[in-house]
């Protein structure tokens, strides 16, 4: 198992999700109602308030495939950059999930 100096987000302890794993959490995130947004950055540090987004948060998506774009497309751009996926609860006006789905040095 490998292991990650970033301990941060909804998955911090587990191994790296792989690309389906990603998939899933996406089409979970977009079940709930949630908005989706993707961030990137070379500081990953807990303390790090300021990531910088890819793209607008994507408001009217429904399909996990419309975001995976999106986060590919990121990870294409910044390959050596941390990426991170969001989920904001427009209800509660407020992120509920949040988690690193890319890191430069997992190999992909």
């Amino acid at each position: 198992m490998e292991l990650r100096t970033v301990q941060q987000g909804t998955f911090a302890f587990l191994p790296p999700l792989t690309d389906e794993q990603i998939r899933d959490q996406l089409q979970w995130i977009l079940d709930q109602g949630y908005v989706v947004s993707v961030e990137y950055t070379d500081d990953p540090s807990p303390r790090n308030l300021f990531w910088r987004m890819w793209g607008l948060p994507m408001f009217d998506v429904k399909d996990a495939a419309a975001v995976w774009l999106e986060f590919e497309a990121c990870r294409k751009a910044f390959p050596d950059q941390y990426i991170k996926i969001n989920g904001y609860d427009p209800i509660r006006q407020g992120q509920a999930v949040s988690f690193v789905a890319h890191w430069p040095d997992a190999g992909r």
